[in-house]
């Protein structure tokens, strides 16, 4: 018999006889089988992205365009059947266990600084400014966003086009 000062509790999803349906990918770990998946392999940025989209939408449809009443819309990190309709991508089936992505995508958004938790309710969050922005972007504002962090790129391209001139000038000169 295990006394209490040795006894440590497994998580639900490890314990015999508790198999449920919807387990979160955190609890994927524990699991014993070949079923065992790291959370990178299963984050999309175009579900990241249309999950953003639709936060900005669903705030859009209340509150129309404006940003003064972002703090007004809450949204709740357990609202699982409302995200899975509008984003089919958050749900994994590893194995029969179904796996929600919801709490890694809010975390992620978090920390990006796209969301801000409500401070007595953790459940709650609310869409930032910059999270707003973000949703609405247009893949021209993306594109170019991505060549003003990359300098690199933006230089490749600068030389090709100087390239490119240079060849017109010379079959440009030859006729």
């Amino acid at each position: 018999m295990t006394t209490a000062a040795h006894y440590t509790p497994r998580p639900p999803s490890a314990r015999p006889g508790t198999d449920r349906q919807n387990v979160t990918c955190h609890d994927m770990r524990y699991r014993k089988d070949n079923l065992v998946r790291e959370e990178a392999m299963l984050y999309n940025t175009k579900t990241e992205r249309e999950l953003l989209k639709f936060l900005a939408k669903r705030y859009e449809e209340q509150y129309g365009g404006t940003l003064n009443n972002l703090r007004m819309m809450r949204f709740s990190e357990t609202a699982h059947e409302l995200f899975s309709s509008a984003v089919p991508g958050l749900f994994h089936d590893i194995g029969g266990t179904r796996c929600l992505m919801v709490s890694d995508y809010i975390k992620e958004f978090e920390h990006r600084g796209w969301i801000v938790r409500h401070a007595t309710m953790p459940l709650f969050f609310y869409l930032t400014e910059d999270g707003y922005r973000e949703a609405t972007r247009s893949r021209f504002e993306r594109w170019i966003g991505y060549l003003n962090t990359n300098p690199g790129l933006s230089t490749a391209i600068a030389l090709l086009s100087l390239l490119i001139s240079f060849i017109a000038l010379f079959v440009s000169g030859t006729k």
